[in-house]
């Protein structure tokens, strides 16, 4: 439990470490060479970790490690014995994504802390008491939390409470963003996101394009003016993003945040903030920036800091008013062109004619990329001593007996003592003067004598030697018991499972976007209708009547109060059902009598997850859709019965609180979503021509794959080893679809060529998912 706030900061490497610590970060996080969301840092092996840990524990730094991304079923015995090995080095705390590995991680014993990842997308109260009761002491709140909803999970959870305050921002909901891995096989789950969020994009809609430009790619969060806030709130770890950045990145964030903590920080600390990274700043959505105050929609790179305006142009040369000095060799960068070059001269703040890049405009902004001045700064400062830590001492050396030394340092204390007694001086006597001289040549170490108390009996004789040798001592054993954070090796994890005897019933889930889709369907028993909470309108409920049973699917991301809201709307209704895609559905369904489903939002990638959410009262689990056709397989020999697998549709691939057109039009967060002509039938285009519709209902905007799903000739493998349900999401040939998924359930081969003809025809393609590759 913290009892005062911390300041995290990232360690990506040894160096990015030592510049947290030099710049005076609480605690840092880091990865190791397995298992890490940040699989292209440099990280650290379990080998070099320890001496990591003893860095960072010598000054008084804690660590936590990053075990946060989903395991395929294999990986999970391997990293369980991780865990056992980072126990025994002495790691402070774990950050964890995997629902069900971070279960057998706790039921290992282990003292370190289990910190629920912001991957696991917890938003609100209820995802936050649902960790909290699976034994985790703090949790990782998604960048969209909003601050009533901090003060909530303050006031009514036991939990620590993490939050990012500065650096780069997932536009989609961490955790829940499947594009890259859809786009080309790499995930974001895996710690191999190739960031299609900061790609270019058109805007279509309504027959019109608009663009093109970075709709998706979110400027940098930054809480100068918010920090107070966030700590008011209840955030209790302070958390800096930024394991793939430089160590002076992690120096110059740390050490402003640092300042703003103690009072200190000045208008220069956030200049140089903004020069060693910045894509522009944002307060951030619980502060309510939104479009073109949340994105940065020229570029998705580095900017730095603005130093001047173009003023008049000549060809290749420009009238530039600067703000700032230059140095030779700086970056810089024209905003209006995206185009940058390195500056050749000195100047001082003025008006100066300078070289420019072709296409530069009167207006421009200029902006400098890179310093010499504050990289020569930085350098200058991380070669100086780190700041000490006091150390009180109080020494006993009186006639006849050994020569005694106490030390104090961060609430850790320790005796030592020589071995053989004082004696009378014979000439001169040792002196109190000596003594402080001696005992306070701390030198290399990391501590700062703050106090010392003598007692000293006169007349004695002692060589400064052994003066020495007592402070040596001593400072060994500080260190020692300061350090001392290794424990028991813990005994090899129990990786047993819930075993289940169902066998479920051949059905096909389907879920419809309209009414008019709905009464499409089947009365079928086989057939389970399935529709959103959010999408639920008096023509739904009333369309509804018609089935025996049907489902509702709870959104991927909500607050308190609108989940609170969806609940009572399930109630009312009373469907067979209900699909929870967020942790939170544990908490807000528990002892509710309706059958739960873990749908694509609860990343069920391993049966140690499936196992796990069966035992907390689930009754069907769909699979994540990054794994593969044998993975499925794996997955179904325990599990078969209880599996519904994603099999047709388009597939959501992002879930946010932003909105693209957000960015052309102007609007804020709380505009009039459902009246926007932009919330249907609009499409992000990329530099391919690939079109990716998306849709935005009560201020979520989801994005969806370009090309559907379409397993109608593939699921004969997972039918053969006793999977019997399977979903769809249909927008077309709704009958013909469902007759076709129908046909396949009872053995029979359905002619499905004519509609994946209609699909390929008007979504350009259709697409096998992960069925083949699968994800790395």
């Amino acid at each position: 439990m913290i009892k005062h706030v911390e300041l995290l900061a990232p360690a990506g490497s040894m160096a990015s470490l030592k510049a947290a610590v030099q710049a005076g970060a609480s605690a840092v996080y880091l990865g190791t060479d397995k298992f890490s969301a940040r699989k292209h840092a440099a990280n650290f092996t379990l080998d070099n970790l320890k001496t990591a840990l003893d860095y960072a524990h010598r000054h008084g730094v804690n660590v936590y490690v990053t075990l946060n991304i989903l395991l395929h079923d294999d990986e999970v015995p391997e990293a369980l014995e991780v865990v056992r090995e980072l126990e025994a080095l002495g790691v402070d705390g774990l950050i964890v994504q995997d629902l069900g590995f971070a279960v057998k991680a706790r039921e290992l014993g282990t003292v370190m802390e289990i910190h629920a990842s912001t991957q696991m997308g917890i938003d609100n109260l209820y995802g936050a008491k649902a960790v909290e009761s699976l034994g985790f002491e703090r949790v990782v709140l998604a960048r969209e939390t909003q601050l009533e909803d901090i003060r909530a999970i303050r006031d009514k959870t036991e939990l620590d409470i993490e939050g990012f305050i500065h650096g780069a921002l997932c536009v989609s909901m961490s955790g829940m963003c499947l594009m890259s891995s859809m786009i080309g096989g790499r995930s974001g789950n895996r710690g191999d996101c190739a960031q299609a969020c900061r790609k270019r994009y058109k805007l279509l809609s309504g027959g019109r394009a608009f663009g093109p430009a970075y709709l998706l790619s979110p400027q940098d969060l930054a809480s100068f003016e918010t920090l107070d806030a966030w700590i008011d709130a209840g955030v209790s770890s302070l958390k800096i993003e930024g394991r793939m950045k430089s160590p002076h990145y992690v120096y110059q964030v740390v050490q402003t945040y640092k300042k703003q903590l103690m009072g200190t920080r000045t208008d220069k600390d956030i200049k140089n903030t903004e020069q060693i990274f910045s894509r522009g700043f944002t307060k951030g959505l619980a502060f309510h920036d939104f479009g073109s105050t949340y994105t940065a929609s020229h570029s998705p790179k580095h900017r730095g800091r603005r130093v001047g305006t173009v003023v008049s142009v000549s060809g290749m040369k420009a009238v530039v008013d600067l703000e700032d000095s230059l140095e030779p060799g700086d970056g810089l960068y024209f905003a209006a062109h995206n185009v940058g070059k390195q500056n050749q001269c000195a100047y001082q703040p003025g008006r100066w004619t300078m070289d420019v890049p072709q296409g530069v405009v009167k207006g421009e902004a200029v902006y400098r990329t890179t310093s010499k001045a504050l990289e020569k700064a930085l350098d200058q400062a991380l070669d100086e001593p780190i700041h000490p830590i006091d150390l009180a001492m109080a020494v006993v050396l009186q006639d006849g007996e050994a020569a005694r030394l106490s030390l104090t340092a961060e609430g850790n204390r320790v005796s030592v003592m020589l071995d053989e007694p004082l004696e009378r001086a014979k000439q001169r006597s040792l002196t109190e003067d000596q003594v402080r001289e001696q005992l306070g040549k701390l030198g290399d170490t990391v501590y700062r004598l703050a106090d010392l108390h003598v007692t000293l009996d006169e007349g004695l004789f002692m060589p400064l030697s052994r003066l020495n040798e007592l402070r040596r001592r001593g400072v060994t054993a500080l260190d020692e018991a300061r350090l001392n954070r290794s424990r028991r090796l813990l005994s090899a994890a129990d990786l047993s499972k819930v075993r289940v005897k169902t066998v479920s019933t051949p059905h096909v889930t389907v879920e419809v976007d309209s009414v008019t889709d709905l009464n499409k369907l089947p009365k079928d028993s086989r057939v389970l209708p399935l529709l959103k909470v959010t999408a639920l309108n008096e023509a739904f409920s009333h369309g509804l009547k018609a089935f025996d049973h049907f489902a509702l699917r709870m959104d991927k991301m909500a607050t308190s109060a609108e989940v609170e809201d969806a609940v009572t709307k399930v109630t009312a209704l009373k469907p067979t059902q209900v699909y929870l895609n967020n942790i939170s559905g544990l908490e807000l369904f528990r002892d509710m009598a309706i059958e739960k489903v873990a749908d694509i939002g609860m990343n069920v990638m391993n049966s140690y997850t499936v196992s796990e959410l069966l035992r907390r009262g689930f009754t069907k689990v769909v699979p994540s859709p990054e794994l593969n056709r044998d993975e499925v397989l794996q997955m179904a020999r325990d599990y078969a019965g209880v599996l519904e697998v994603q099999a047709h549709g388009l597939v959501e691939v992002m879930t946010m609180r932003h909105c693209p057109a957000a960015v052309i039009k102007g609007c804020g967060y709380k505009a009039d979503c459902e009246a926007c002509a932009f919330s249907r039938d609009t499409f992000l285009e990329d530099v391919r021509g690939v079109k990716f519709l998306i849709e935005r209902r009560h201020h979520i905007t989801e994005l969806y794959n370009a090309y559907p799903l379409a397993l109608f000739d593939k699921i004969t493998p997972w039918l053969d080893a006793g999977i019997r349900g399977y979903k769809l999401h249909c927008n077309d040939d709704i009958r013909e679809t469902v007759a076709a998924y129908l046909a396949l359930l009872d053995g029979k081969q359905p002619a499905s060529e004519m509609l994946k003809a209609h699909l390929s025809e008007r979504y350009g393609d259709i697409t096998g998912g992960h069925y083949n590759r699968g994800v790395q």
